[in-house]
């Protein structure tokens, strides 16, 4: 995939003035933000790639250590519409989804209620490989951090196909692992949602309450949601739109139900409001919520994933990355960026937390415009000046 940093872009945008004050949506609150000469330079900068890349629409939030620097939206839910993106405009978070699988289970194992190294089969006994050996040896800590050794993106079409978790497990014991569990990463979808019928065994409840319970009520994530239906009845929705070649533009694309069956992999909407808030608490400024205990063990990385060469191992100064409990570390140095991607339907989103600098951000798009791939590294540069 060919990256473009703008560095030199930038420079002449860290020169300009946005006279527009960045509001907050007013359906949240009636206050202006305090002007912010920066964070105009980076509104600016998101508007002008935006327009670049013929992005329909997108909607980004910007924490610096405990405040909010920016929550807005952009462009329109559909090029069908003259609706716009506003701060509770819904669009899916395909693989940011993990994001929240990993916590919840995370915070289930920090009460008790699961172990990380409990097999998998002590929830789901049918679940397996081809060697009975490796099948009891494969644990809740490497669904977690995709280390089981399974083969890449295993039955990853089959959960494209719609086919029913249930349906799916049977397949695993078709393959045969070519090295011990816990020593070879590769990205998964399928088993990674093996943590909604394992917390679902271990708490009998849902992994939608548990969820809503744990997180979304006391944040306050009002719009998040885990199903197809709810997303296409909600009339604040963004549409996905699919970049056609013939006339170089984007054209709005129909929602499918991909990856509603694997919630906790690909499977949840929310708005960039809600986002706000989810960032904030992974920031660890929401203890009373998920104590610090809990994001140190989600944050340790597991297993090295630096052969995996994609986009964000070129960040500037990235030198390993590393897969944790649901959430990618990229080794900066002297520093830590904690992210994850997501790319489904033709939608994109983008978390990163910046433990240095105390950044972080959280971009949604309903395309796959090329800003999606460049935003977190140029912004978190911009953020530092």
């Amino acid at each position: 995939m060919k990256l473009f940093f703008p560095f030199i872009f930038l420079s002449l945008l860290l020169t300009c003035k946005n006279e527009n004050s960045i509001f907050i949506s007013l359906k949240a609150s009636k206050k202006i933000l305090p002007r912010d000469s920066l964070i105009d330079q980076v509104d600016l900068y998101i508007q002008q790639r935006l327009d670049s890349c013929h992005c329909p629409g997108a909607a980004i939030t910007i924490i610096t250590d405990t405040t909010t620097r920016l929550l807005k939206g952009y462009g329109k839910r559909s090029l069908l519409t003259a609706e716009k993106v506003d701060s509770f405009t819904v669009f899916r978070l395909a693989s940011v989804s993990k994001n929240f699988g990993g916590l919840l289970m995370t915070l289930m194992m920090q009460r008790g209620i699961i172990q990380a190294d409990d097999p998998v089969q002590k929830y789901i006994p049918e679940f397996g490989v081809k060697q009975e050996e490796y099948s009891t040896q494969i644990t809740i800590r490497h669904i977690l951090s995709h280390s089981s050794s399974l083969p890449y993106h295993s039955y990853t079409n089959l959960v494209e196909s719609g086919m029913p978790l249930d349906q799916i497990i049977p397949f695993f014991k078709d393959i045969s692992l070519k090295s011990p569990p816990g020593t070879e990463y590769a990205y998964q979808n399928a088993s990674f949602s093996l943590l909604e019928k394992i917390l679902i065994k271990a708490t009998g409840i849902s992994f939608d309450h548990l969820l809503r319970q744990s997180f979304c009520k006391p944040l306050g994530m009002n719009e998040l949601s885990c199903t197809y239906d709810s997303l296409i009845l909600n009339g604040d929705h963004a549409s996905p739109h699919n970049y056609q070649q013939i006339c170089s533009c984007y054209v709005a694309d129909e929602i499918t139900n991909k990856y509603y069956n694997t919630i906790s992999a690909g499977g949840i909407n929310a708005s960039i409001s809600d986002m706000n808030k989810w960032l904030n608490m992974l920031m660890g400024n929401r203890p009373d919520i998920l104590p610090r205990p809990v994001l140190d063990t989600f944050f340790t990385p597991r297993i090295l994933t630096s052969q995996d060469r994609r986009y964000y191992n070129y960040w500037p100064n990235v030198q390993d990355t590393y897969y944790a409990y649901g959430m990618r570390i990229l080794d900066c140095g002297d520093h830590s960026v904690y992210y994850h991607g997501g790319f489904a339907n033709n939608y994109r989103s983008e978390i990163a937390i910046d433990t240095s600098h105390r950044i972080g951000i959280v971009a949604l798009f309903n395309s796959t415009c090329c800003l999606a791939d460049e935003i977190v590294p140029t912004i978190m540069e911009m953020m530092k000046k």
